[in-house]
């Protein structure tokens, strides 16, 4: 079974050029939650964490497993608080 994660989601829509304008939904470093609105974002080889530019060319290096949902135009379009967190480790430099 192949399963659609928030790494081929995020690389789908930056592929086909519609990640600006997106906004995501993610648990910072001390679990807050933070929203933001996508201006671009950069995606390397690494299937754990993904750079993303806010309107204001802030970037954020955030791991897709705290990436809890996504929206555009108000709609959510992927969600993934389905996700257990409690067993979780980030690899030290990547958190």
């Amino acid at each position: 079974m192949n399963k659609f994660d928030t790494h081929k989601f995020l690389y789908t829509l930056f592929h086909e050029g519609r990640i600006e304008g997106h906004e995501v939904l993610f648990l910072d470093r001390e679990g807050n939650e933070q929203r933001i609105e996508v201006k671009s974002i950069e995606i390397g080889a690494s299937p754990v964490t993904c750079k993303i530019f806010d309107k204001h060319e802030k970037s954020y290096r955030i791991p897709y497993i705290r990436i809890r949902k996504v929206f555009f135009q108000g709609q959510m379009v992927w969600d993934n608080t389905g996700t257990d967190l409690g067993d979780a480790k980030i690899i030290k430099g990547y958190k």
